[in-house]
């Protein structure tokens, strides 16, 4: 899919278009999910297995060997440039896959906190078709196949030439000095 075409499709998903209450529930989950993201790097850093950290609740199961310390910070990197392009007047689909997982988990835990509240989500199919043109959803079902270009080496490349991936994923390969 081209860059402007979905770029066009999300510009009429903005969140000034959603009720207060789904408003509310997607600022309460960009908040918490982004300090639960934090504490999940912090504990696997710490030795803990991914199977008990947050991380392990939003992501697909079939790759948790692969979800180490170093994938959480770029995961959280992901999360927290969803985050701020989500609440932008001008904003943009999520530019690598691992970005519209990022968005997945916000929307999941948005939708859940409305359900717990007794509130029917109003996000709708529109929402998740929008941040999910890549059909990543397919990934959390086991039974299936993964096409090629869901593969797990992929999440963090660009989705297009025009994609800004956050300089932290994008030029980490090009770093020559590490600090200690």
């Amino acid at each position: 899919m081209a860059v402007a075409e979905r770029t066009l499709n999300v510009s009429r998903l903005h969140v000034s278009r959603l009720s207060e209450s789904d408003v509310t529930a997607l600022r309460d989950s960009t908040v918490l999910l982004t300090g639960f993201f934090f504490d999940a790097v912090n504990e696997l850093h710490n030795g803990v297995a991914v199977e008990d950290t947050w991380l392990s609740e939003y992501l697909p199961k079939r790759y948790r060997a692969y979800y180490d310390e170093e994938f959480g910070r770029r995961f959280l990197t992901c999360l927290l440039s969803v985050s701020a392009r989500l609440w932008n007047d001008d904003v943009h689909a999520p530019t690598c896959i691992a970005e519209q997982l990022a968005f997945r988990a916000l929307l999941d835990f948005a939708q859940a906190t409305l359900e717990e509240r007794g509130i029917d989500p109003g996000f709708g199919p529109a929402w998740e078709q929008a941040f999910d043109d890549l059909d990543v959803k397919t990934l959390f079902e086991e039974k299936h196949a993964v096409e090629p270009r869901l593969e797990f080496n992929k999440w963090f490349h660009p989705l297009d030439e025009a994609a800004q991936i956050h300089p932290s994923i994008r030029f980490e390969d090009r770093v020559v000095t590490r600090i200690s």
